[in-house]
């Protein structure tokens, strides 16, 4: 695809469209992914992201805690040894 079809211009500034991040799915998913990247930080932050969020978007806490799991999986091998423990929370 040609670098074109991935920018716009509004005339003040331009924008990128990463093509390999445009999806339709589960908007679940996505808050799993940041509660996930929240809870290397802080885990009350986490928390306290995942209340808002459900609050606000009418989305189960359930619904975002099932994807847990798929995401932990593909971070396995892929984060700081450190994290590990983090991840496998997200597993059990």
């Amino acid at each position: 695809m040609a670098a074109e079809s991935q920018t716009a211009f509004d005339g003040a500034k331009f924008m990128i469209v990463d093509l390999l991040q445009v999806c339709r799915g589960d908007p679940a998913a996505d808050a799993a992914c940041s509660y996930a990247s929240y809870s290397f930080i802080d885990r009350d932050l986490a928390e306290y992201y995942l209340s808002l969020y459900c609050a606000k978007s009418g989305v189960s806490e359930a619904s975002v805690r099932q994807w847990l799991k798929v995401y932990a999986g593909t971070l396995l091998g892929q984060v700081p040894d450190q994290l590990t423990p983090v991840i496998e929370q997200f597993i059990s």
